[in-house]
């Protein structure tokens, strides 16, 4: 749906000065919304989580193989893993990706795809 602009010129029985004043009022909102969504996009949390993967069956329905989730911990920097997390999800399901488990973490979460980011334990 678009927005049509509003009238530029002063309607019946109003002065310029009026339709100055109503047409600076607006481009002081139209300002005022974007800075506040500029903001919102700036603030939006991250959460980062790793996982380690247990081997899991071949689907039957597309013969590739998938993977269990063995340990899932909230991460609090690159380096440094946080509380186990394990619990949040089903441990049995078989993903089949890693892109996978992104979004049903953030559909688990409640929060945009986009502000998730999983990784793979590494091995020790």
């Amino acid at each position: 749906m678009m927005r049509l602009p509003l009238p530029t010129l002063p309607t019946q029985g109003e002065t310029v000065r009026d339709w100055s004043r109503r047409r600076q009022y607006r481009q002081k909102r139209r300002r005022a919304h974007t800075d506040v969504r500029f903001i919102k996009e700036k603030t939006r949390k991250q959460m980062m989580f790793e996982f380690t993967r247990r081997r899991g069956v071949r689907s039957p329905v597309t013969d590739a193989p998938t993977f269990r989730v063995g340990r899932l911990a909230r991460a609090k920097t690159a380096n440094e893993t946080g509380a186990d997390l394990s619990h949040l999800i089903d441990r049995s399901y078989n993903y089949h990706s890693p892109r996978e488990l992104h979004w049903h973490l953030a559909e688990r979460l409640g929060l945009a795809p986009g502000s998730v980011i999983v990784r793979e334990a590494v091995a020790a």
